[in-house]
This record gives C-alpha cells, sequence and structure tokens, in this order.
C-alpha cells in the first residue's frame, strides 16, 4: 500500500525487463489530483524524479486531505521511459495541527475532547467543549507555532463550528479559535488575540452571538446572534491591517451569513499560538452560563509557518514492551523499546510516559479499549535525561489488581510526536494472602 503524509504519497515499483541496452537512470513519480477512474497521471508535467537504484517514488508537494492518482515510470540516459500504465490511488493525510494531533491542552475539569468524526462525513477530528463554565477557569487546546512573530503578516484559515447547548443562567464568553502572544485564559487587559467569540448574554437561551476582533490592540467587535444547533462555515483572512471575518451557512462558502471587519491598531499584531475553546477571565466575577460548542475541519489556508514533518519517521515507534515488563504488587517496571529515531533533520526531546486506570471516561469493563491515556493523563512522566536510549520506567503507588492503561510516545525538538498509537493494559499483582 503507499505511504502517505499530508504532502507526500510513496509508491513502490515493479519489477521488469529492459527493452534497450541503455542504463536505467531515474525513476520518475507521476501525480494528478483525482480518482484514477477520472484522471491520468501520466498528464502530469513535471514528475518527482528519483535517482537509479530505486525501489520507490514519492509524490511530492501534494495537498493535505486530498485523493490523487498515481504511475511510475523508468527512464534512460536518453529520455527514454517505458509505457507502465499501471496507476494507484491514495489520499494524503490532514496537516497535523489542522485535526488536533499536536495539539496541547489545559484542561483541570476534563471538560474539553478531542472527537474523530472522519467516519464519512468529510469531517476532520473535531475539538468540543462539553459544558464548559467559561468564566474563570483555565481551560483550552493550543498549538505553538514556536516562535513570538511565527505569524507575522497577512493569514487565511477556515473552520466550521457548532454552539449546542447553553446553561439556563448567566452568561458566556468563549473563544472558538484565536491566534494569541500568550497562553492563558483571553482577557481584553494586556493578552493582543484576534479571535472569533461565542458570546451568551443573560437571559438568551436559544442563540450565542458571535464576536470577532482584536482584543488588547484597539479592536472592535462585532456581535451576531444565529440559532443554537446551526453549523456554520468561517472564513478568517488578515490583509494589512484589516481582518475579515465572513460566515457561511453552507459547506461551500457560497451563501453569506454575516462579514464583519476589524483593523488593527499601528501595526499588525504577531502571534505565537493558535488557540481553541479558550475560557475567559473576567474580573467581574460575573455569573457563569455553561455552554458546549465544537469546533472542526479547521484549515490554515496561509501565513502560517509549514507544518512539522508528519508523521515523522521513527524507527521503531515509541512504545512498551510488555513481555519485558515486569509486574509487582503496587508497582510495574515497564520495559520501553529502543531504537527510535526521529524524522531527517530532527531531535528527540523527549519521552513521555501516559497511564490512566481502566475505566476512566467510562464504566470499567476489564480491558483498555475507549481509554485514551494521552489525552486523558493531564500529568504525564516526562523524561528528557537520554530520552532516545532509556530502556525502562519503574511506575510505583499502584493499587493490587487495578488495571491501567499506558502509552508512550517520544516527542521531538518541535514538539511533534511519533506515530505509536498503541493502548497497552497491565495491572499489578494482588498479594497472596494463605
Amino acid at each position: 500500500a503507499p505511504t502517505v503524509t499530508y504532502n507526500t504519497i510513496t509508491v513502490t515499483a515493479g519489477t521488469g525487463a529492459q527493452s534497450d541496452n541503455n542504463a536505467v537512470t531515474a525513476l520518475k513519480t507521476y501525480a494528478v489530483a483525482g480518482s484514477c477512474a477520472s484522471v491520468d497521471p501520466f498528464t502530469d508535467a513535471n514528475p518527482d524524479v528519483a535517482a537509479a537504484g530505486s525501489t520507490t517514488g514519492t509524490a511530492t508537494g501534494l495537498s493535505a486531505n486530498t485523493t490523487y492518482c498515481l504511475g511510475l515510470r523508468a527512464c534512460d540516459a536518453v529520455g527514454n521511459c517505458d509505457s507502465n500504465t499501471n496507476e494507484v490511488q491514495a489520499t494524503t493525510s490532514v496537516v497535523p495541527y489542522e485535526d488536533f494531533a499536536a495539539w496541547s491542552k489545559v484542561d483541570p475539569s476534563n471538560k474539553l475532547q478531542k472527537l474523530d468524526l472522519t467516519g464519512g462525513d468529510g469531517i476532520k477530528e473535531t475539538a468540543k467543549c462539553s459544558n464548559c463554565l467559561s468564566r474563570n477557569e483555565a481551560f483550552y487546546f493550543y498549538y505553538d507555532f514556536g516562535a513570538a512573530n511565527s505569524v507575522p503578516g497577512d493569514f487565511e484559515y477556515e473552520f466550521e463550528s457548532v454552539h449546542t447547548t447553553n446553561g439556563t443562567t448567566g452568561s458566556s464568553v468563549l473563544q472558538l479559535v484565536g491566534l494569541s502572544n500568550q497562553l492563558g485564559m483571553l482577557t481584553d487587559a494586556g493578552n493582543v488575540e484576534n479571535y472569533v467569540r461565542l458570546y451568551n448574554p443573560a437571559l438568551n437561551d436559544t442563540h450565542g452571538a458571535y464576536l470577532a476582533g482584536v482584543s488588547g490592540a484597539g479592536g472592535t467587535a462585532a456581535t451576531l446572534n444565529p440559532a443554537l444547533n446551526t453549523r456554520f462555515y468561517w472564513n478568517v483572512k488578515r490583509v494589512g491591517l484589516t481582518t475579515t471575518y465572513s460566515m457561511y451557512t453552507d459547506a461551500a462558502r457560497t451563501v453569506l451569513y454575516e462579514t464583519l471587519t476589524n483593523t488593527d491598531v499601528g501595526t499588525p499584531k504577531q502571534f505565537r499560538y493558535m488557540l481553541v475553546h479558550q475560557s475567559y477571565q473576567d474580573i467581574q466575577t460575573a455569573t457563569t452560563r455553561t455552554v458546549s460548542v465544537e469546533v472542526s475541519n479547521l484549515n490554515l489556508i496561509s501565513g502560517f509557518p509549514a507544518p512539522p514533518v508528519y508523521p515523522p519517521t521513527w524507527g521503531p515507534p515509541a512504545g512498551i514492551d510488555v513481555a519485558n515488563t515486569t509486574v509487582h504488587t503496587t508497582s510495574l517496571d515497564l520495559a520501553l523499546y529502543l531504537g527510535r529515531v526521529p524524522a531527517s533533520g530532527r531531535s528527540i526531546s523527549s519521552l513521555r510516559i501516559y497511564r490512566v486506570p481502566e475505566g476512566t471516561g467510562g464504566t470499567p469493563n476489564g480491558v483498555c479499549d475507549t481509554e485514551d491515556p494521552v489525552t486523558d493523563d493531564l500529568t504525564p512522566v516526562v523524561i528528557t535525561t537520554s530520552p532516545d536510549t532509556v530502556a525502562s520506567y519503574l511506575d510505583t503507588g499502584l493499587t493490587p489488581d487495578q488495571m491501567m492503561c499506558y502509552a508512550a510516545l517520544i516527542y521531538d525538538d518541535l514538539g511533534t510526536p511519533d506515530t505509536n498509537t498503541t493502548v497497552v493494559a497491565l495491572t499489578p499483582t494482588a498479594p497472596i494472602v494463605s
């Protein structure tokens, strides 16, 4: 099967006899967007070229989350290429910071969720905030682009939002998506943000107002009042000092519901972080309304740093060696696989071990099936000393006969995790009573 990333597809070449005595000097990879039933990959005028002896060909510079038809042809030094017509179809993955795969979260009350809604509905992973107390409790998903000026000028992105439920008392302010120069709760005092917010005034149980603007920079906000359980399709675009927030009622973004504009004061504000479902710091300690809202299909179109190499080429992935793990009464001496290697040009920064009791987030059933240690363990063990060679970790203070669900991930210097998704179940042995 082809190997895919968000912007490459690699396919394996077949073998066959040459028809002349000219040596093969290149393997060309042709790729055209679309299904093989409707497009011809060999119409690609700029195929990628691999050196002689290559057994795989890689199409590069592709669009994320897009289906391509590909074909390979071997060529000699005088430009003769074979007449292979075999085709293969594959779809690139989504960009990691668009499906929240590489995001972090602050969530002390466990209100934030990442939902996999890719089951045929065309929606990427969704970030959901369920019954969130939106004032004066720090919670948010965030992505760190790496530097204070990572997003310095013009930019454009899209997302979808659905406001599903309201509490019955109080008011609320909750950021849907925004760019910020610092982490923490959003506030109009000192924190510069370019944002789309959800706002519910008191005594408004059936609607949620959307605010859009630039806080802490002299910007102003406009208000919309869409009904609950209505999906809206946003386009946010900054050109110069002016950001335009366009809100549509259809996925093609042709039926405009409303357009808001906002102008930075002075110079375009620069941002390091993107945040989703960011809570609000309210110095007035107003009565807080709980809300539930979803953000999905995030698409960073332009003006953002190139995404990290993802999935990185780890070999083998980090993980727990169950066969060589030693089980004790109140501890587990976890054996870890060695030989971890990051993607080209990257270095390993940490090994993180996530663990939660079986049954976390649901009903215990004796297996680790629905548990997600990476999401639910807010305080994982972080090993930064020789993380590429550490061979074991002793997890202590456990309860006998309490099954634990573990995941172990390696992170590179960009904060990108490896591709290991294995969750293992281990149970400390109860003491023998004679």
